[in-house]
Parts: C-alpha cells; sequence; structure tokens
C-alpha cells in the first residue's frame, strides 16, 4: 500500500512539472510573438578598421566595447547607411546599437 501510494505522488510530482514547464514555455512565446519585428535587419560589417552600419535606427548612439568591456567609441546614426573609422588596434569588438549587439573584427 506504502509502495503505491509512493509511486503515485512520485507520478503527480513529475506531471505537475511537465505542465509547469509546458506553461513556461507558452508564456516565453507569446511574449516573442508580441514583440515587433524589425521591418529590416540592423546590418553591421567591420572592413579594415571601418564600420558600417544598414538600416539601424536614426538618432541612436553606436558605441563600441573591446574583448574587455571598456568602452572605446560612440557614434550617433543619423542615416540608413553610416560609415565610422575606429583608431583602435587589430581585434574583437563589440558594437551596440540600441539593444542590438554584434561582435566584429578588426584586421
Amino acid at each position: 500500500m506504502l509502495k503505491r501510494l509512493s509511486v503515485l505522488l512520485f507520478t503527480a510530482m513529475l506531471v505537475l512539472c511537465f505542465a509547469g514547464e509546458t506553461q513556461a514555455q507558452e508564456i516565453v512565446r507569446d511574449k516573442n510573438t508580441r514583440q515587433e519585428q524589425p521591418q529590416q535587419e540592423v546590418l553591421i560589417v567591420a572592413s579594415g578598421n571601418v564600420i558600417t552600419v544598414k538600416n539601424a535606427p536614426l538618432h541612436t548612439m553606436m558605441t563600441v566595447y573591446n574583448i574587455v568591456g571598456q568602452k572605446v567609441a560612440t557614434f550617433k546614426i543619423t542615416s540608413q547607411e553610416n560609415s565610422f573609422t575606429l583608431n583602435v588596434s587589430k581585434g574583437y569588438y563589440i558594437v551596440k546599437i540600441g539593444t542590438i549587439v554584434r561582435k566584429v573584427v578588426i584586421r
């Protein structure tokens, strides 16, 4: 009798755990579908020491960080296509425009 009760309780706990996970997945899915998708994807390309940005939101700031997280440059986005020259050494950098974050390589 005790063994049956233990199995029943264990089964009930498993069902409740998986049901909670499914509900959490549905909430995340609902949250993701409510967000507006940008009309065009923001394109960030590095060529040499020049970073070109296309389709970024106007009048936002682009911040460039080194791999350690130190801010090395800040630029204002003023048009649909912008080019910025960086005076930094070769390496990996993080570019942030609003909520958009990309990794670039300066060669």
